[in-house]
């Protein structure tokens, strides 16, 4: 009994934020997630977990296997249509594929930017069995499908945004697969982001049905593999192999435990500095500006943000003349904000100085978000204003300018932003500009420093600060 209370205790960890739940104040949860039962089950990928934990115990752990040999396919040979398209793989690109056939449970750690949807094609091609590529967004979902279509020789599935046409190898969205195992809407919130799919119930079962035959999963954004969906879609795949995608898998909200269980503690890892010293991705060059606390005679956040970041008229003017400067140098430019009333606030503020942009937010339609793609791609349009459905998959080579509007605190988020101006578009793209803000206020101050904490774990990322004002 105490050893297994020691287990317990080692295999469980309290959720971070959880002071601030009503159910946690009211003594109703003590906040701590447990990762193993009573009848000592747990995710498989936590094995070497426990393991370890006996062995410090000096325990003995029996370990008995019970599952079925893998029977490897004939891979599919993708590379010609790869070269069709212009791709010539890289050699982490193409280690993937010996990695997906020596592990059961596998993380892609490889930096935004470094080509997840071409390493997802390679790992499907080798197994050659069902695969689901789990998306998060209606533009991964898409872009997903449209590659895959491009580099394969058969009809891909798509499954989501109101979608359900089944084939060997699909694209799947975690909503829509969420929604047919009947998750709750409370329940179906990922990374902060709610669905804005169209969803049929009569799809439920056949969806069902499908996900049963999957025996290849691939997670791409693997840092959402915490969130209640994806939990249990994972519980209910019977699947032989998982595989993790990302360039920022590490969490920090204490949940890396659980993405160890889904997928395994084999990381195979290429870091954004590695791939801008190949001059695979661009070289961010990081700019804080000072901006001084308003907002001062208030102890809650939301307050805070509103008065010095959402409605801050020194701000968001300072926003709009660095987003300018960037314009009349040719960059073109991606402003990203939170909240939609900030963006509108920006939104109008170009206006006013008669600068075309593109406004995109989380309410507008497939169509409207392809074409304001296809604007940025074709550089008919140089400034995009978008909401944090930017945060995540955008693939738009040719942006080569971020200017971050809103503030935060999230390792994934920002390494993600970043992301998304430093994917490489020829030789001519060597570098991006990146504007970041120094907010000297309450809460603001300390998510500032994180952030440039966060930038400085990568070597090869420039950032300058700005002289800070001792009050």
């Amino acid at each position: 009994a105490d050893f297994f209370k020691l287990l317990n205790n080692h295999m469980s960890y309290k959720i971070a934020g959880i002071e601030f739940l009503p159910q946690y104040k009211r003594f109703q949860w003590d906040g701590i997630e447990r990762l193993i039962s009573k009848k000592l089950e747990f995710y498989s990928g936590l094995l070497n977990y426990v393991k370890d934990f006996y062995k410090l115990h000096n325990k003995e752990l029996t370990i008995i296997d019970e599952r079925k040999p893998i029977i490897y396919n004939e891979p599919i040979d993708i590379l010609p249509n790869l070269k069709k398209l212009g791709i010539t793989p890289y050699d982490y690109q193409l280690r993937s594929a010996e990695l997906v056939k020596t592990h059961t449970k596998l993380i892609l750690h490889h930096a935004t930017g470094g080509g997840k949807s071409v390493e997802a094609a390679i790992m499907t091609a080798t197994i050659n069995k069902t695969t689901m590529i789990s998306v998060i967004s209606k533009e991964l979902l898409h872009q997903f499908h449209k590659f895959f279509s491009q580099v394969f020789n058969e009809e891909i599935g798509i499954i989501g945004d109101g979608q359900c046409i089944i084939k060997p190898i699909s694209i799947v969205s975690i909503w829509t697969a969420s929604r047919a195992l009947g998750i709750k809407s409370k329940d179906l919130i990922i990374d902060d982001q709610k669905s804005d799919e169209d969803f049929d119930e009569n799809n439920s079962e056949k969806i069902k049905r499908y996900l049963k035959t999957v025996k290849l999963n691939i997670i791409d954004e693997c840092h959402i593999a915490a969130a209640k969906s994806v939990k249990v879609l994972h519980k209910y795949i019977d699947n032989e192999i998982t595989v993790g995608l990302s360039g920022t898998p590490i969490r920090d909200d204490n949940q890396d435990l659980i993405l160890t269980g889904i997928l395994g503690d084999f990381y195979d890892r290429v870091s954004a500095s590695e791939l801008i010293r190949r001059g695979i991705l661009a070289s961010p060059r990081i700019k804080f500006l000072y901006v001084p606390g308003y907002a001062n005679f208030t102890t809650n956040y939301n307050t805070v943000y509103a008065d010095h970041i959402v409605n801050n008229v020194y701000r968001n003017n300072l926003i709009v003349g660095e987003t300018k400067k960037l314009l009349d140098k040719g960059y073109q430019v991606l402003v990203l904000f939170k909240t939609i009333k900030h963006g509108k606030i920006i939104c109008d503020l170009f206006k006013d100085q008669n600068i075309d942009i593109e406004f995109l937010s989380g309410k507008d339609t497939e169509k409207k978000r392809a074409a304001v793609k296809e604007n940025l791609l074709s550089k008919k349009s140089m400034l995009a204003v978008c909401s944090v459905i930017y945060d995540v998959g955008i693939d738009v080579k040719t942006l080569n300018a971020l200017v971050l509007c809103g503030a935060g605190r999230s390792t994934v988020k920002t390494l993600q932003r970043i992301g998304r101006v430093i994917r490489s578009n020829g030789p001519e793209k060597t570098s991006a500009a990146i504007i970041d803000f120094y907010d000297d206020i309450r809460y603001l101050k300390k998510h500032s420093l994180i952030r440039k904490a966060i930038y400085e774990t990568e070597p090869e990322f420039v950032i300058k600060m700005p002289e800070i004002k001792k009050k």
